[in-house]
């Protein structure tokens, strides 16, 4: 069932939507926990990131969300564990700004998602 909802476009297309246009922070979540539990192999990470406007969509809510930031952090995490997707984010300058971004929040706003972020950058550097 997991490569069948991987390959299925619409089904990718309708979690970038919901990213970028639901107006309950909850939907999107959901949206960001499926985009998560579906990178579980480098060629499903692989594909997903190659989804139009889905690491757009993923970056903007950090910037427009504080709680959304530890779910997206989790997603970039997983995503980055595919090789051939960390060549394409790290040449990618919103990507690279965004966890400028994720890095920089306030103290109050949750040590979680940072320490992701951290591992993610040594990941990706390695």
């Amino acid at each position: 069932a997991h490569v069948h909802m991987v390959n299925n476009t619409n089904l990718l297309d309708g979690l970038v939507k919901v990213l970028t246009f639901a107006a309950d922070t909850k939907e999107q979540v959901n949206a960001v926990w499926t985009i998560s539990n579906l990178a579980i192999t480098d060629a499903a990470r692989v594909k997903i990131l190659s989804q139009p406007n889905l690491l757009l969509s993923l970056i903007q809510l950090t910037e427009q969300h504080s709680d959304l930031k530890t779910e997206v952090a989790a997603a970039f995490m997983n995503l980055t564990a595919a090789s051939l997707n960390q060549e394409k984010l790290i040449d990618s300058p919103e990507f690279l700004n965004s966890l400028i971004s994720l890095l920089s929040t306030g103290p109050y706003e949750g040590k979680n998602h940072k320490l992701k972020i951290y591992f993610l950058i040594a990941f990706v550097l390695i």
